[in-house]
Order: structure tokens, then C-alpha cells, then sequence
């Protein structure tokens, strides 16, 4: 039976704006950059890299205050995380890259693209965090829970000392009989209320509304992600959670050249449902688009 829990990579750290990053590496070949998003870390791509490595350079590195990477005291504004990715980029020499996103690793990756649209060749994603929104696309009580989060008295109990968004990503995946192991490997880099401050920043950050801190910058993205001409791919699920009916409308009115390919019924951590999946997904659409 296959061990969807083990992370068979050599850890690796990189100096980036004075700060200690963690990244794994493997293939030879076209740079393929994997980002993350919350709260996850360069675990999440462990299923995924094997196969794609055959295709590229394989580099996934963990945001800072994610994973085996520095988690300073800071306040973890976009700012700091996007300076964080471009400085990566720079001290890694990637160039010609391909770049498969995820969540919040969407849009910092989108946000490099867009400011150094030479470098990038394509870009693949999944439930990716691209787009503005209002209040209006949240009702109910999933209103009330984002408006919770905006609460940073109440966010904090609930994201660094409840550990709530690291608990929840078993909830966010149907195949629930894979996870034994995984949660704990999705725990490890999160074991105090200290080492989750980079988790709570996120939901407080999400650009809901044009007084939230990030509307600008996702603004941005928006009007970039229109002028593109580079290959996307968007790999889609039934319901999904951020990629929903009306977003993905959206994303394809506001493209070009995009292909979005549906795997099936799952949620927001859906590298845990089709890892094999994505992978081959991502190797097809690039030897189409002569990405090898």
C-alpha cells in the first residue's frame, strides 16, 4: 500500500532577505517552481513531485513562517511575503520557469509574473487566491465566520491557539483514509501558538472589500492576469472552495489561453485526493504547449 504520508526529499535552506528558507529540489531540466498556501508547506507537493520531476527541475520552497522555514516576528504583510518569493527566485537563479500554484501561492506567483512577465513560460494553479471579492459573496454564516477572522482578538485564539486552519485541512479533502500520518506531518511545523502567526495573517488578509489591506495589490493581479499571453491552466473540482461556479467565471472572462481541466468531486486540499492526477495533468499541458 503506498505511503501517502512519507516525504522522501533532502532539505535544503537558502539565505532570502536575511531570512532561512527551506526548500526541496528534484529533476533536472525546465524549472518548475511549486508554491504553497495556507496553511500548508512544501509537504503538500510530495506526491506530486516524483512524477512532474521527470519533466522538469522540481523546486518547492516554504513561505516565510511556513514550514521548515524561518517564522520571525513580523508582521507577514503581502509586502513581506511577496519580497520573500521574488527574493527566492533571484537567489535560486530560476529563469524560463513554469510555476504551479496553489491558494495564497497563486497570487504571489501571479504577482511575480506580472512584474517579470520574461521569466515566466507558463503557470499552472488549483483553488488559486487571485481575486478580489465583497461582502456580498459571503452570506450566512460563512459571513460571520469571515468576519470573524477579520477580528484579530478573535482570529488569534482561533488560528494560533486552537490551531483551526492546520485542524481543518482534513476536512478539506474526501479521501479521509489517506490522512493517517499526513495531519501529523501538517502539524509538525505548527507546534506553538508563537510558530502560527503566519497562518492567522492570511485570512485577516483576504481582499474582501476595498478597505481590506490587500484589495490593492489583488486589484493588480486582476488587471495583470487580463493582459497575460502565457499558457494557464486551472485544474478545477466539484464544489472546490475558493474556485467556485461564479469565480471560475470570472478567471476565464478576465484570460487568455486558458485551459481549465476538471479532476472530479473534492475540496480545497485536493492534492491530497489527486496528486497523480495533477501531476499528469500539468506534464500534458505542458508538452502541448511546448513547456518541456
Amino acid at each position: 500500500m503506498a505511503d501517502f504520508a512519507a516525504f522522501p526529499f533532502t532539505s535544503r535552506y537558502v539565505s532570502v532577505n536575511g531570512f532561512k528558507i527551506h526548500y526541496i529540489e528534484e529533476g533536472r531540466g525546465r524549472p518548475i517552481l511549486l508554491i504553497h498556501g495556507n496553511p500548508t508547506w512544501s509537504y503538500e507537493w510530495r506526491n506530486i513531485i516524483p512524477p512532474l520531476s521527470k519533466q522538469g527541475r522540481c523546486i518547492a520552497f516554504d513561505l516565510i513562517g511556513f514550514g521548515r522555514s524561518e517564522k520571525p516576528d513580523i508582521e507577514y504583510t503581502y509586502q513581506q511575503h511577496a519580497a520573500v518569493v521574488d527574493g527566492f527566485i533571484k537567489e535560486m537563479n530560476l529563469k524560463d520557469m513554469v510555476m504551479v500554484l496553489h491558494d495564497w501561492g497563486a497570487s504571489f506567483g501571479l504577482w511575480h509574473t506580472i512584474n517579470h512577465r520574461e521569466n515566466i513560460k507558463g503557470i499552472a494553479m488549483f483553488e488559486p487566491q487571485i481575486t478580489t471579492s465583497t461582502w456580498d459573496d459571503y452570506q450566512g454564516e460563512r459571513r460571520k465566520k469571515f468576519e470573524m477572522f477579520r477580528d484579530r482578538t478573535i482570529n488569534y485564539e482561533l488560528a494560533q491557539v486552537k490551531n483551526l486552519f492546520v485542524e481543518q485541512i482534513i476536512n478539506s479533502v474526501m479521501k479521509k483514509e489517506r490522512m493517517t500520518g499526513v495531519i501529523e506531518m501538517y502539524r509538525e511545523p505548527f507546534p506553538t501558538a508563537e510558530s502560527r502567526k503566519a497562518i492567522r495573517r492570511f485570512p485577516e488578509m483576504l481582499p474582501i472589500g476595498e478597505d481590506s489591506e490587500t484589495y490593492k495589490e489583488f486589484k493588480q493581479i486582476e488587471e495583470g492576469l487580463s493582459a497575460l499571453s502565457i499558457p494557464l491552466l486551472l485544474l478545477t473540482v466539484t464544489p472546490g472552495a475558493i474556485m467556485n461556479e461564479s469565480r471560475l467565471a470570472r478567471v476565464k472572462k478576465m484570460t487568455r489561453n486558458l485551459e481549465v481541466k476538471h479532476l472530479g468531486p473534492g475540496l480545497h486540499h485536493f492534492q491530497e485526493d489527486y496528486p497523480q492526477e495533477i501531476a499528469a495533468a500539468i506534464i500534458q499541458w505542458m508538452k502541448t504547449n511546448n513547456l518541456n
